[in-house]
This record gives structure tokens, C-alpha cells and sequence, in this order.
């Protein structure tokens, strides 16, 4: 990038008249050896902006919670140093969420993708076979159908309780 900067330069400075000179030829040279390494650690930055904003936009709910209005109890005269109770759920993808990802997960695959293109325009199936499965059946698939499951039910853990003794 910085080769081309200073090639554009040059030229620009040619078509204007300009003399380029000794003292600016260095100078010039020593100011893109300045901005070079700036230049370089763009890309890195840019990345870790887009970290900092997705870590941000996760803790923002935590950090903007209520206070418990209660403190934790504490008993002096417990045989347990910790004892807790709960029920934990975690969610779970609906089935459109999953059949996005995997829409993008495929989309990715460009080579795949274009092998099978070049197959249905020939009529051929996976197997480079015409129209049939490897039983010999006529394939009747449409690829625009959409198989839409069940929503899966969430992970739970009821009714568990952790103690640690003094």
C-alpha cells in the first residue's frame, strides 16, 4: 500500500512540474517509513474493535441488572460453608435459527456448491448419476423446500443443590 502511495506521488509530482529533489525525496521516504507500521496494524485493530463492541453488547445486561434487594443470608451456626439451590436453563436454537446457520456454513462452501450446480445442469445427481439415487430410484427432492422440526426443548437442571462443608 505504501509502495503505491509513493508511486502515485511520484507520478503526480512528475505531471505537475514539481522537481523532486534530493531533500524531498527523503523526507517523503522517511514520512511513509513512519506511517508504515501504523498502516500494517490496521487490520488488528479494526478486529479488536469489533470484539471490544460484541463484548459490550453481552455484559451490557449484566451490568444493568437490579441489585438483589436482599443480601445473601449468612448462619454462623451452618455445617455448610455454601449451600445453594436453584434450577438452571439454558435456551435453545428454534429450528430456523439452525436452518440459517447452516445456510451460511454452506453458503461458504463455494466449491461444493458450484459442483453441484454444474451436475443439475448436466442432470446428474452426487453420484454423477442421471436422474437416480444409488438405489435406482428417480430423485424428487426440491431444494427449496424447507424442513422445519419440533422447537427443541431447553437444557434444564431442576432441583439442584450444591454444598460445600466447612
Amino acid at each position: 500500500m505504501v509502495g503505491n502511495l509513493r508511486f502515485c506521488i511520484h507520478h503526480v509530482n512528475s505531471l505537475t512540474g514539481h522537481s523532486l529533489d534530493p531533500p524531498v525525496i527523503f523526507a517523503s521516504l522517511q514520512y511513509f517509513n513512519i506511517i508504515r507500521i501504523p498502516l500494517i496494524l490496521i487490520p488488528f485493530v479494526l478486529g479488536a474493535v469489533g470484539d471490544a463492541v460484541v463484548a459490550a453488547k453481552r455484559i451490557t445486561p449484566f451490568l444493568l441488572a437490579e441489585e438483589l434487594l436482599e443480601p445473601y443470608t449468612i448462619d454462623p451456626n451452618s455445617s455448610w460453608a455454601v449451600d445453594a439451590e436453584g434450577d438452571f436453563t439454558w435456551e435453545s436454537l428454534t429450528a430456523t435459527e439452525e436452518a440459517k446457520k447452516e445456510t451460511e456454513k454452506n453458503e461458504k462452501d463455494g466449491k461444493e456448491k458450484e459442483a453441484k450446480e454444474k451436475n443439475k445442469k448436466k442432470g446428474k445427481n452426487k453420484d454423477g448419476k442421471k436422474g437416480e439415487d444409488k438405489n435406482g430410484t428417480k430423485e424428487e427432492k426440491k431444494e427449496d423446500e424447507e424442513v422445519t422440526e419440533p422447537d427443541k426443548p431447553p437444557f434444564e437442571l431442576k432441583n439442584l443443590q450444591f454444598r460445600v462443608a466447612k
